[in-house]
């Protein structure tokens, strides 16, 4: 919890908000950073801005890198696949068994040791996106490099030989204000022109508190929401960054298997596809024109969807027409209308005019 910040750097907090580039926003953190008095209460918001300010000047070297020549850097990897994972540990061994089990082409990674390893596979019929990250705690600059790769992240995979290693991975996320949950608390404010500050999703006792806050910031018009329970404290500490949670979970590795601590369920390598699909809250939903047509590979769509959320994931011209559709669970066939809810392998035939 940040004590006693003054109001200079509240307003200050304000302007780095707003900085529009990289350059003027470590400008305006480095003002940011001056104005925070340095005490016990403090220290973890010290740690965050300090990791922010070592990420933009690698982003402010990388792109003049760009300017002068082709350059891309191995730490920015364009998004693909129906799901994005990054792998961490803290350790070789356990990293290499898993690229092994996972991969099995050596000379993908030999090289991997200070860089992440990237590559995409299909497990049961979903095309992950694999980021293996080198192992935690070689130094300060690549653990900041590990970390900034998981707002980009459907979900992170920290796996460990035993118990113990588990902790220390979490001791190590926990000095960055990371923690890997099942649902992640988040806020978002987006500041408007009038209408004061509306907040969504929290309890009212609080909201005019957390009102107060943001006012504190020189925020007066804004809509708010929040998504999770929240205290004030902890609003403030997701809105200045020292907190951030996301979605994942620790495992123990054993045998190419991942064994969740939390659950107690145990997962083959081959069946990392499902796993990903329970966890992000995921269906794997199969569209065929005729049930005796060859199944193709599935859509994805978000657990809740229904038929005509699938519809106009293939076309919104399908999603405008739809009559009906046929959908096949396990042995059963049944008629269903645009607003009924697909489960996980459900295989659909869609009808329109």
């Amino acid at each position: 919890m940040v004590t006693n910040l003054p109001a200079e750097a509240k307003a200050q907090w304000k302007r780095v908000m707003e900085a529009k580039t990289p350059e003027q926003k470590l400008e305006e953190l480095r003002k940011f950073y001056s104005l925070i008095p340095k005490h016990k209460g403090t220290k973890n918001l010290v740690r965050s801005v300090r990791t922010q300010m070592a990420r933009l000047r690698e982003e402010i070297e990388e792109k003049k890198k760009k300017k002068a020549g082709t350059y891309l850097s191995p730490w920015t990897i364009p998004r693909s696949g129906d799901v994005r994972t990054v792998i961490i540990s803290n350790d070789y061994l356990t990293l290499n068994e898993f690229l092994d089990a996972t991969l099995g082409i050596q000379e993908k990674y030999m090289l991997w040791k200070l860089l992440p390893t990237h590559y995409n596979k299909i497990l049961n019929d979903i095309e992950i996106e694999f980021i293996v990250a080198p192992p935690l705690s070689i130094q300060e600059s690549i653990d900041n490099r590990i970390v900034g790769l998981f707002p980009s992240a459907d979900y992170i995979i920290a796996i460990g030989r035993d118990g113990e290693s588990l902790a220390e991975i979490r001791t190590k996320l926990l000095e960055y204000g990371i923690e890997l949950v099942k649902k992640p608390v988040k806020i978002s404010i987006v500041k408007t022109p009038s209408g004061g500050i509306r907040i969504s999703n929290v309890d009212p006792k609080i909201a005019e508190t957390i009102r107060n806050q943001l006012r504190n910031y020189r925020i007066y018009n804004a809509i708010v929401s929040i998504e999770g329970e929240v205290s004030v404290e902890l609003f403030e500490d997701l809105f200045l960054g020292i907190k951030k949670f996301y979605k994942g979970g620790y495992f123990i590795w054993k045998e190419n298997q991942l064994i969740d601590i939390e659950e107690n369920v145990t997962t083959p390598v081959s069946n990392i596809g499902t796993l990903l699909v329970n966890k992000i809250g995921l269906i794997r939903v199969y569209p065929v024109r005729d049930f005796k047509q060859k199944i193709e590979r599935p859509i994805i769509l978000k657990r809740g969807d229904r038929v005509i959320d699938l519809a106009e994931k293939i076309h919104s011209s399908l999603k405008e027409n739809l009559r009906y559709a046929l959908v096949k669970r396990g042995d059963n066939v049944i008629k269903v209308s645009g607003s009924f809810q697909l489960e996980d392998l459900d295989i659909v035939s869609l009808r329109a005019r």
